[in-house]
């Protein structure tokens, strides 16, 4: 395999990992979450912004989760190399959106409305350029998150021991 790889150009090994994400059975997102990750560049704080995705990719199933973790990692590897490559993150993030937001899932209420697919099409690549300068935070529970689930086992506790007694 390394050997084919050497020898594969890196458009069309590019063009198979685009193809694989857009031939998956659901998206990378999931079904049931793509349109929250759509939806979270209504999010204007950059910080809840990185939050709010944080806390959606830990919704995601853990194949999901794993295979985008993997995924952002290569991708950060090929901007790490852009002196050579040329792909800066906002190069990567208009090649993979598609991919990661299939128009067939996230598309504007009016198919015909060219401007508004445009949009939609720029909103995904901003929230993938989120994605990407933020893969270190993205799959850790937030301290905060683990605190209130401890509270909420602690209260649980006392009412099943209040009861007992």
């Amino acid at each position: 395999m390394d050997k084919l790889f050497k020898r594969t150009p890196c458009h069309d090994l590019s063009a198979v990992l685009k193809k694989l994400l857009r031939d998956l059975p659901q998206p990378l997102f999931t079904v049931e979450l793509i349109d929250a990750f759509y939806q979270s560049h209504g999010v204007k704080n950059p910080n809840d912004l990185v939050y709010s995705l944080n806390l959606l990719v830990l919704l995601l199933p853990v194949e999901h989760r794993c295979t985008l973790e993997a995924l952002l990692n290569f991708l950060k590897l090929v901007i790490e190399n852009q002196a050579s490559n040329k792909m800066s993150i906002h190069n990567v993030a208009m090649i993979v959106a598609p991919s990661l937001f299939p128009p067939r899932y996230v598309h504007p209420r009016d198919h015909t409305d060219l401007t508004a697919q445009v949009n939609m099409a720029a909103i995904c690549c901003q929230i993938t350029e989120v994605l990407l300068n933020n893969v270190e935070k993205l799959w850790y529970v937030p301290m905060e998150l683990i605190n209130q689930l401890r509270r909420q086992s602690e209260v649980e506790r006392y009412r099943k021991y209040k009861k007992k007694y």
